[in-house]
């Protein structure tokens, strides 16, 4: 059986830690600065060596893409692998639907026949990947963000609440898709798309050039 570390102490670690349970998770870790005596019921750790000691695996519980990616090398670092993917008891998966490690479905989420998820990916509560869709590894997917058949999303990708992905467009790594936006396009690696219909608005935030 494996001891989960919920890498994470906000709102969106308190909402996942009541979606699964405080047995669920055998710790929290969180950086020093942010510290916490425990998170519902999870006690928190802020050194990597007890995360460790602790936990077999982890699960990322930020929305914050870059933060997401900082958090992924640091477990790795500590030799925690990813989780078995984690499902809500209120969520509806397909049964040939492929889950990677370390993903995260919420409640009322569903997810398509032949839909593929790669690891560490986050879907948030009434969120839909639909069928045939592709979702790269470390992206989010917000509450009531819906993604259409045959959509093909890159790596870390950061997709709005109540965005619309229309059936069969791509995306390229690292794009940010603003709450929602109406994409009837796809975009290439790094844009940032706002409104409805969706529009490019530069390169997403926090993947400006130096």
């Amino acid at each position: 059986m494996q001891a989960v570390l919920l890498i994470g102490a906000g709102a969106l670690a308190r909402d996942i830690v009541d979606g699964f349970g405080a047995d669920a998770f055998v710790a929290a870790y969180v950086d020093p600065e942010f510290a916490t005596a425990s998170l519902a019921g999870v006690p928190v750790v802020t050194d990597w060596q007890e995360a460790r000691r602790r936990a077999s695996h982890y699960v990322l519980a930020t929305a914050d893409v870059a933060y997401r990616q900082r958090a992924r090398a640091m477990a790795r670092a500590a030799s925690l692998p990813p989780a078995p993917a984690m499902v809500s008891s209120l969520a509806r998966v397909a049964g040939d639907a492929c889950l990677g490690a370390g993903c995260l479905i919420g409640h009322f989420a569903v997810i398509g026949p032949a839909a593929r998820l790669g690891e560490d990916t986050l879907v948030m509560h009434s969120a839909l990947v639909a069928h045939d869709a592709s979702v790269g590894e470390g992206s989010v997917i917000c509450a009531g963000a819906c993604v259409n058949g045959n959509v093909h999303i890159g790596p870390r990708c950061f997709i709005g609440p109540n965005a619309v992905l229309m059936p069969k467009i791509e995306f390229g790594h690292d794009c940010l898709i603003a709450a929602g936006a109406a994409c009837f396009r796809g975009a290439p690696a790094l844009s940032s798309l706002i409104g409805n219909p969706a529009r490019r608005a530069g390169l997403s935030a926090g993947r400006l050039p130096d």
